[in-house]
């Protein structure tokens, strides 16, 4: 519900007003004694006296000074109070309208902002990632019109064939993304990464499991003999060990996560527990012509391989496990649909 202006504000603003009032009164009061002589002149010239008039006039002059050295005051002070009193209203028109902005026009301009300057590696100062993270903590399945009844989100896959996945594209340019991953129970969105990225996901509605992995830097591998030959034949490029960031379930209402080039979970996969939906803002998109391909990876357990591990202490190795490039699986369908939310306008 709207609140009105607090009494605080209202004094505040008569009492600017009263002051600005009283300035123009100054200044109107100035202009009609620069336009007269100081009276002793006139009683003086009007008795024909002619001694000292000179003084008399020489007296108007530095009259005229005064009061025009005034008035310059008076002007000034009042330039300095407008202009103030504009930036004020300025503000207050900004945090107005902020306040009246759609959550789906917030959110465009918001990532516009932040992501002004975003490039291949581009990672947004702390306080816009917080800024953008708020705004996506804020919103909800109804502000880009999602609810859990929609066809997208009923189970159509059997136990072996995960459901298609549905995506909902809002927004892209060469700087930022912004989409909706909808999932049915049992939906599957395979270990992929995202390179030179930063990335908000936020939950929107539902449950899912969540894996998500960083590299760990400079680290080979060797076979074990224990690996089982199936293992092996599927190895198409030389698995890279990595550190699991996250393995666990999320539902919403949750906090945004955020990931990095290099941090915080770069490569992870999702697995619906109940219908859910997941906003994506990708800063940059990916970009075959710029090198940014979606990867997908397979994950074996740390005894797999063993690896020359380096410097990296035995506890470090805790939570490891190798990755390797594979095809996009078959298995994983994805349907693209037309996002029918609340709409926005690009700047």
């Amino acid at each position: 519900m709207h609140e009105g202006p607090s009494v605080a504000n209202v004094l505040k603003d008569n009492l600017e007003n009263w002051r600005l009032g009283l300035m123009k009164w100054l200044a109107k009061v100035t202009i009609i004694r620069i336009s007269a002589e100081p009276p002793e002149l006139y009683k003086e010239l009007n008795k024909g006296k002619t001694q000292g008039t000179h003084c008399l006039v020489l007296c108007s002059f530095f009259w005229r000074g005064f009061c025009s050295v005034h008035l310059g005051l008076v002007y000034f002070c009042m330039t300095i109070e407008l202009a103030r009193q504009k930036r004020r209203k300025g503000s207050m028109n900004s945090r107005s309208r902020k306040l009246m902005l759609s959550p789906v026009q917030h959110l465009y301009e918001t990532c516009s902002e932040v992501f002004a300057d975003g490039k291949a590696g581009f990672v947004p100062p702390p306080k816009d990632i917080e800024r953008l993270r708020s705004v996506l903590d804020n919103l909800k399945p109804e502000n880009v019109g999602l609810s859990a009844d929609m066809p997208y989100f009923r189970a159509t896959g059997s136990d072996e064939v995960p459901p298609p996945v549905t995506y909902l594209h809002i927004y892209e340019c060469d700087k930022f993304s912004i989409g909706i991953f909808c999932l049915p129970p049992s939906g599957v969105i395979p270990l992929h990464n995202h390179p030179g990225m930063t990335v908000f996901s936020k939950l929107l509605f539902g449950s899912m499991h969540i894996k998500s992995y960083d590299w760990v830097a400079d680290v080979s591998y060797s076979k074990n003999q224990n690996t089982h030959h199936e293992d092996l034949a599927a190895l198409q490029h030389e698995p890279r060990l990595a550190k699991v960031h996250a393995d666990s379930d999320l539902t919403a209402p949750c906090k945004t996560s955020v990931l990095y080039p290099n941090a915080g979970g770069n490569m992870h996969c999702f697995t619906a527990l109940t219908p859910c939906a997941m906003l994506d803002v990708l800063g940059p998109p990916y970009s075959d012509d710029e090198g940014r391909h979606c990867t997908y990876y397979n994950d074996f357990p740390y005894a797999t391989f063993s690896g020359d591990t380096g410097s990296l202490q035995a506890e470090e190795m805790e939570g490891c496990g190798w990755l390797k490039e594979m095809e996009k699986p078959e298995s994983f369908v994805v349907v693209g649909a037309m996002y029918r939310g609340p709409q926005f306008v690009e700047n």
